[in-house]
């Protein structure tokens, strides 16, 4: 996926982190904070950071492209959300 900072972004699903490659070839890895989350799939979002599910932890997560994490668990566990897709801002107030 690429992202706002015009690097590639990437889930490593059994390693439990979000990648990052830059057009020269520079690979950044970025641990997640729940263990054995999953992470699958992910998506630039309009606030200018990267969104992602993780499918084994029932979360959403959102990494900014300095690396800074934040977990968003979901209401119901079992869900195994695995696919994200960018949408608006419109409607939610301030981020």
């Amino acid at each position: 996926m690429p992202g706002p900072d015009g690097a590639l972004w990437f889930t490593e699903y059994r390693a439990h982190r979000i990648g990052r490659i830059t057009t020269c070839g520079r690979v950044d890895e970025f641990p997640l904070p729940t263990a054995d989350c999953g992470p699958y799939g992910i998506a630039a979002g309009p606030d200018g950071a990267l969104w992602f599910t993780e499918t084994a932890a029932d979360r959403i997560g959102r990494i900014t492209t300095d690396g800074r994490v934040t977990e968003f668990p979901l209401p119901v566990t079992g869900g195994f959300p695995s696919a994200i897709v960018a949408g608006t801002t419109e409607g939610c107030g301030s981020p």
